[in-house]
C-alpha cells in the first residue's frame, strides 16, 4: 500500500475493476531496490491484497480465499532484516515457541543485527537489536504478527528452517489450551502499527547491553516472554473465563515498560544519594514509579502521540481501568515488597477457598448439591469470577467479590515472578543471566565506594561469590515463590520446579569445586599470616634455646 503514489491510494474505482487492471497499476520504485516492499501475498490467493489500492468489494471476494482477511503489517525493522534472519526469526516468533519455558530471547538479538542496511542514527534511532519490538509485535498482535510474518518471507517461505515448520502448524496451536494467540487487534480494536511504534519508542528509551548489562531492552523482551508463557501455563480456557482481553494485554502491555530507563543503579542506592528520583517519589519504589511514569507519559501524556496511541479507539473507563492495572503491575515488581506480596498472595489464595466452602455450606443448607472442599484456586475463579453476587445470599456475593480481587491480584504477581525468573530457565540462561545481573551488581558497587556510599548487599566484588549469590536466591526466593504459584498453577510445580531444583544443584557443585580448586583470596591470606606468626615463633624459640 505505502508504496502506491498518492493520486492512487485516493483514487475511487468502481466495483466491476478486473485483475487484469488491478496488475497495470503503477507503483513508485522503492528505494531499497524492492526490499522495502512488503510481498504479502498469500498463498492460494490470485492476487496480491495489498495491490489494492481500495477497500475489498463484494464483486473482488473471488480473488481472494475465504480465509479471513487479516492486516499483515511488518515494522520496518523486520522488513530490513536478511531473509536467512527473517526465515529464522519466524520460526522462532512462532505462538508455539514463544509459549516455551526454554525460549531463546538471545537469539532474537542476535538476529535482529542481520540487516540489509547498516544501523545508522538517520536509519534506526533504536540501534542494531530490537529484541524488545519484535517478542512485544509477536505476542500483543498474535496471531496477525505471525501472519505477517512468513507472509513476509514471499517464495522463501517453502525453503525455511525446521524452526519455521512451526508456522505451518500453527492453526492447529492457536485453538489449543497451552499454545494459543490473543488476538488482541481484533478484541480490542488495536493496530498493529501503532503497537510497533510504541514499542519502538519504549525499546530507544531502554539502556542497552554496553551501558547496563542486566535492566536492558533484552531483560525486558525477555520478562514479556516469560510473563506470556505463565498465562499460556494456565490454559486458554481459563484465561478466558477468569479475565477480560483488557487485563490481559493491559499487563501484558506493561511488561514491556516494566524497567524503562533504569540506570543500572537500584533502589537503595538512589535511596542513599538522595538522586532527583529519590527526590521526586519520596523514596518509595523510586525507580518503580520512574517506570510506569515513562511509559505512561507516552501512553496519554506530555509525550503522546497518534503514531503510538494505542487506546484511540478505547473509552475513557477502559483506559481508566489499563492505567490501573499497568500501575499496579509495575509497582509490584518492587523486590523490597516480595516477601509480603507472597504471604498476602498465600492469604488471599487461603481466603477465597474459605469463602468458597463456606459458600457451598449455604448452598447445600439450600438444597444444592456438595462439593469438593479441596477445589483448585482456579476452579474457584473460573465458577464464580463473572457471577454476578446475590443480595439474597451475601456468603456468595463475598465470593464473587473476593474472586475477582483475587484474579487481578495473580495477575499481577505473575509479572513479578516473570521479573526474577531467570534463574529458573535452563542451565545456560540462567549462568549467562547471573553474570549480567553480577556485573551491574559491582558496578555499582564500586561507584558506591568512590562516593563513599554504603554498599549495597550482593554488590561488593571482593567479597560476593557467584555461587553462594545463586544459591540463596533460589532457596530463599525463587524457590518459595515457584512452589506457592505451583499450588495455583500445576504446570509451573511440574515444568519449572524441576529446573530449579537442577539449577540449585549445579551452583552447589560450582560451590564446592570452586572451594576446592580455587581457596579465595582471604583464606590465602589468611594462611600466610598463620605460617608468618609460626616461623616467628619458630625463631622466637630458637633465639632462646641459643641464649640458654
Amino acid at each position: 500500500w505505502t508504496g502506491l503514489t498518492r493520486p492512487l491510494r485516493h483514487s475511487n474505482f468502481t466495483s466491476n475493476l478486473s485483475e487484469e487492471d488491478v496488475y497495470s497499476l503503477k507503483t513508485e520504485e522503492s528505494k531499497t531496490d524492492g526490499e522495502w516492499k512488503r510481498n504479502y501475498q498469500r498463498r492460494n490467493t490470485k492476487i496480491d491484497p495489498l495491490s489494492i489500492p481500495f477497500e475489498l468489494t463484494a464483486s473482488m471476494e473471488k480473488f481472494y480465499t475465504s480465509e479471513p482477511y487479516d492486516e499483515l503489517f511488518c515494522p520496518p525493522e523486520w522488513n530490513n532484516l536478511t531473509i536467512s534472519a527473517r526465515t529464522e526469526l519466524t520460526g522462532l516468533l512462532s505462538v508455539d515457541n514463544l509459549s516455551r519455558w526454554d525460549f531463546d530471547v538471545f537469539s532474537v538479538t542476535r538476529l535482529t543485527a542481520q540487516r540489509l542496511i547498516a544501523c545508522d542514527q538517520s536509519f534506526d534511532p533504536i540501534g542494531c537489536d530490537c529484541p524488545l519490538l519484535l517478542v512485544g509485535w509477536a505476542i500483543l498482535c498474535s496471531p496477525s504478527a505471525q501472519h505477517a510474518m512468513e507472509a513476509s518471507l514471499g517464495d522463501n517461505s517453502d525453503d525455511s528452517s525446521a524452526g519455521n515448520e512451526k508456522v505451518h502448524a500453527e492453526e492447529d496451536s492457536l485453538h489449543g489450551e497451552s499454545r494459543f494467540a490473543y488476538n488482541f487487534c481484533h478484541t480490542l480494536n488495536l493496530k498493529p502499527e501503532q503497537v510497533c511504534n510504541f514499542l519502538r519508542e519504549i525499546e530507544c528509551r531502554y539502556s542497552k547491553e554496553i551501558d547496563v548489562p542486566y535492566h536492558n531492552n533484552l531483560h525486558a523482551a525477555d520478562v514479556t516472554q516469560t510473563f506470556h508463557c505463565l498465562l499460556q501455563m494456565v490454559g486458554k480456557s481459563t484465561l478466558e473465563e477468569i479475565y477480560d482481553p483488557l487485563q490481559l494485554f493491559s499487563v501484558l502491555l506493561s511488561a514491556t515498560f516494566h524497567d524503562v530507563g533504569h540506570p543500572g543503579y537500584s533502589n537503595l542506592f538512589h535511596e542513599n544519594s538522595r538522586s532527583k528520583w529519590a527526590i521526586q517519589y519520596n523514596d518509595q519504589s523510586i525507580l518503580e514509579n520512574m517506570h510506569s511514569a515513562v511509559g505512561h507519559n507516552l501512553l496519554m501524556g506530555s509525550e503522546k502521540s497518534p503514531k503510538w496511541d494505542i487506546f484511540s479507539e478505547w473509552s475513557a473507563s477502559d483506559i481508566t481501568e489499563s492505567r490501573s492495572l499497568m500501575m499496579g503491575a509495575i509497582l509490584g515488581t518492587d523486590m523490597s515488597k516480595h516477601f509480603r506480596k507472597t504471604g498476602d498472595l498465600a492469604a488471599m489464595v487461603e481466603k477465597t477457598k474459605l469463602a468458597n466452602r463456606e459458600a457451598q455450606v449455604t448452598s447445600e443448607d439450600s438444597g444444592g448439591s456438595s462439593r469438593n472442599d479441596d477445589t483448585p484456586i482456579l476452579s474457584i475463579l473460573r465458577a464464580n469470577h463473572r457471577c454476578n453476587g446475590s443480595s439474597n445470599n451475601p456468603k456468595q456475593e463475598s465470593l464473587v467479590n473476593g474472586c475477582a480481587e483475587c484474579a487481578v491480584f495473580i495477575l499481577k504477581f505473575l509479572m513479578h515472578a516473570a521479573d526474577i525468573s531467570n534463574p529458573t530457565k535452563k542451565r545456560d540462561f540462567a549462568v549467562r543471566w547471573a553474570e549480567a545481573a553480577l556485573e551491574e551488581f559491582f558496578a555499582q558497587g564500586d561507584l558506591e565506594k568512590d562516593l563513599q556510599l554504603p554498599i549495597s548487599p550482593l554488590c561488593d566484588r571482593r567479597t560476593v561469590k557467584k555461587p553462594d549469590s545463586q544459591i540463596g536466591f533460589l532457596k530463599f526466593v525463587i524457590r518459595p515463590t515457584f512452589v506457592l504459584l505451583g499450588e495455583i498453577i500445576p504446570r509451573v510445580e511440574t515444568d519449572i520446579i524441576p529446573i530449579i531444583d537442577e539449577n540449585i544443584r549445579y551452583w552447589t557443585l560450582e560451590k564446592n569445586s570452586l572451594s576446592v580448586e580455587k581457596p579465595d583470596v582471604e583464606q590465602h591470606e589468611e594462611i600466610g599470616r598463620v605460617g608468618a606468626r609460626e616461623s616467628i615463633q619458630e625463631e622466637h624459640e630458637s633465639d632462646c634455646s641459643s641464649g640458654v
